[in-house]
């Protein structure tokens, strides 16, 4: 009996021991757990910019119902996640300045650590090629590449691509210094303009780049808002008639890639690249479509801290000059209410002149698309109440274009708080 005694105690023992290794095991599985739940938006990473003297937005998610705890310059704010784990909270506004550290803990834990983040102001750069030539590209390139470095610059540039539904995560999760190195591959108008603030007002900048060459002011703006808008039903309508077609299409691309790849192989190199690769239809979410580009480069940035937002698009709108008078003021409230703060400012650059008269605007399609007195009585842009009024503003660039150069971009801007203008050579 004694040794039966012993035995049992043993085995008493054993499954204690198990059974506390096992509580360990599970305690640790949901420690990692809950690290590997825990993310911020996008945008959050180290070397970001946060937005000054307003209240700062933080988002993310947990794991569900999960005590979630910020630090960061003097504050701790705390919220907790809901069911599904989604969790969202503000700072309080701060001055500008850092580098400083933004700490997030996940039940207690200290999980998140974002170093060297300034608080400064934040600017949204978007439209189509104008916007998204780079530095490299633009005049006295190698002199501005060389000299620019600002450490209290900072460089957000986004992926070009489209997405069918809104979209909360970015492919591309990375504030950068400006420096030469960074600062070639990005935006030349985002740029000049950033550099100008920094200089005038003494105060980190952040620039998020969010541009795609060709495209239309109609992927830039949410499906929903253009399916209500009776200017635009019959585009909208339009486009899911060509999209019952699309399987059909869709073959015939496959086989004309198909067979153009084939040709690359056996055709000698110089004659094979005169043979223009097929361009896929278009198709929802794709850059081209309604809302694509809104769904997947505007909608993750959405409600992050701004100060405004600079808007150098229109070329391909062009032909299309009576509807997009109403659909820019359309868009820029849009965004506004998405990002509830308000009118912030929201500056429209008027496209150069190309092509056309000297003086008289881009004629592309028989449509004036400057945004002077003259082009504003029956051209693109709408006037300031048009556009959405309070901080809205429009940058004369008419005069400044070549007729063949499309673009042409000199760091040249005088800024001040409150007004934005360019100064003419």
């Amino acid at each position: 009996m004694q040794i039966r005694g012993v035995e049992t105690m043993k085995r008493f023992v054993l499954i204690l021991f198990l059974a506390c290794g096992f509580i360990s095991l599970a305690e640790e599985q949901k420690n990692q757990t809950a690290s590997t739940d825990l993310k911020l938006a996008p945008l959050f990473t180290e070397n970001m910019v946060l937005q000054r003297e307003i209240k700062i937005p933080v988002w993310g998610e947990s794991a569900p119902n999960e005590e979630i705890s910020i630090e960061f310059c003097g504050q701790e704010i705390k919220t907790k996640a809901d069911s599904t784990g989604k969790w969202k909270t503000e700072l309080l506004p701060l001055p500008p300045g850092g580098p400083f550290t933004l700490s997030v803990r996940s039940g207690g834990k200290k999980i998140v650590e974002f170093k060297n983040v300034l608080i400064g102001d934040v600017w949204i750069c978007s439209g189509q090629s104008n916007m998204a030539m780079r530095v490299e590209s633009a005049k006295d390139s190698v002199q501005e590449i060389a000299a620019a470095n600002y450490p209290n610059i900072r460089l957000f540039r986004l992926s070009a691509e489209g997405a069918a539904e809104p979209k909360t995560e970015l492919k591309n999760k990375k504030w950068e210094f400006c420096t030469p190195e960074t600062v070639k591959s990005f935006s030349a108008a985002a740029y000049y303009f950033g550099r100008a603030i920094h200089k005038e007002l003494n105060i980190p900048v952040g620039l998020v780049q969010t541009a795609v060459g060709g495209s239309a002011i109609h992927s830039w703006m949410p499906w929903s808002l253009l399916e209500n808008s009776p200017d635009f039903v019959p585009a909208i309508d339009s486009f899911k008639e060509a999209m019952k077609s699309y399987p059909e299409k869709k073959d015939a691309y496959d086989k004309a890639l198909a067979d153009w790849k084939e040709k690359q192989k056996q055709l000698p190199k110089e004659e094979a690249r005169k043979i223009p690769i097929p361009r896929p239809p278009l198709y929802y979410g794709q850059g081209g479509a309604p809302a694509a580009l809104f769904n997947a480069m505007i909608n993750p940035l959405v409600p992050y801290a701004i100060k405004g937002v600079i808007w150098y698009q229109g070329e391909a709108d062009a032909g299309r000059a009576a509807i997009y008078r109403k659909l820019l003021p359309a868009m820029i409230s849009e965004w506004r209410t998405r990002w509830g703060q308000g009118n912030f400012p929201f500056l429209i650059v008027q496209l150069p002149n190309w092509q056309g008269s000297a003086g008289h605007g881009s004629e592309s399609s028989g449509n004036r698309i400057g945004c002077d007195n003259r082009a504003w009585r029956g051209g693109q842009h709408p006037s300031i109440e048009q556009a959405g009024g309070g901080e809205t503003s429009c940058i004369a660039s008419i005069e400044h274009g070549i007729w063949a150069e499309k673009y042409l971009l000199r760091p040249k801007v005088q800024i001040n708080e409150d007004r934005w203008q360019q100064n003419p050579d």
